[in-house]
This record gives C-alpha cells, structure tokens and sequence, in this order.
C-alpha cells in the first residue's frame, strides 16, 4: 500500500477534474528513470465513473531494467478492487498474480507527436505483447506530480491509431509501492 502521504497525493488527485488533470500532465516536470526501476507502484484509476472504477480502478504497475538491454521494461498487475483506503493487494489465479501488458520505458523527448513535453513514454506497443492484443496500441506519458525526487505520477493513456495518438479518457496516479 501507498505511505500515507503518497495515498493522499492519489486521493488528491482522484479528486480533480479531467481538466485540471491536463494542466498538470502539461507543466509537470518528468519522472526520472532511475526512480522507476525494481518497483511495484499502485495504480489508481482517476476521472472514471464509479462503476468502472469498481471493477478496474485499483492496479499495479512494476518497473525493473532489461538484464540484456539496460532498458527500463516492466508489466501491469492486476489488484483486488477493494476500496481505497484498504491495501493493494494482487488479485491471485490459481496460485499466480495476474500479470498483463508488457511494455517498454523511454523518455519521450521533444517530438512533435508527443503531447506532453518531458513526460516519459510507457509503450506497450514495444512490450512484447502478442500482435491480436489491444494493449499494443496503448501510450502512457506519466509526469513528476510531487517533484522529481517525489514518489506520486500522474499519467495518461493514448492509443497509437493510423500513425497518431488518439486521448483516451483514461487518466491514472501511481504512488511509489515495495521493492520487487
């Protein structure tokens, strides 16, 4: 579970509107790779109505550095939904937690499709997914909301279409979890 104070940053943020959830997302400054690498992050699912956050607003995130190439990789875990204040805690199937959506880390630097300037790019598109999965179209760009050195981002989902991004209404925080 999030320290107290990385569950009030997220609380905070749920809080907020998709507009105001933009502003950060545009002036926020970037999430330093080295803070990513060997963690669990709790996910919460922001600007989503309650009967979706019910089945889907409670995830994991983990981050740890590719043995062969260095680079930053990692997948999603899938949480119990249990309400907010509770630990997060991953879902189990037959003995093993239910991992999904492989992706890859980089710093998106300034290109002129990249939406949000200095925000790292989570591209599940180089994750290794199997080719008929939806979730190799998905682009996360995720800032620093509490500051480089802080433990809470912010993020949001796009899906790579024809060649550009297309916004989602799906906006997330992560708090910094356990080591993995």
């Amino acid at each position: 579970m999030p320290d107290a104070d990385g569950l009030a940053a997220l609380t905070d943020l749920a809080g907020r509107s998709s507009a105001e959830l933009e502003a950060i997302l545009k002036t926020a400054p970037p999430v330093p790779l080295d803070r990513l690498a060997g963690h669990l992050f709790h996910g919460m699912s922001l600007a989503m109505p309650a009967p979706l956050f019910a089945l889907f607003g409670k995830f994991g995130k983990s981050f740890v550095a590719d043995a062969a190439t260095g680079e930053l990789a990692g997948w999603n875990t899938r949480m119990r939904q249990n309400a907010t204040g509770e630990p997060w805690t991953p879902l189990v199937v037959r003995g093993r937690e239910v991992h999904y959506g492989k992706y890859r880390v980089a710093p998106h630097g300034p290109q002129s499709w990249a939406p949000y300037p200095g925000a790292l790019l989570i591209d599940y598109g180089r994750g290794g997914n199997r080719s008929w999965d939806p979730l190799g179209r998905v682009r996360d760009f995720i800032v620093a909301v509490d500051g480089t050195d802080g433990n809470v981002w912010l993020g949001r989902m796009l899906l790579a279409l024809g060649g550009r991004l297309v916004p989602t209404p799906s906006y997330f925080g992560l708090a910094r979890g356990p080591a993995i």
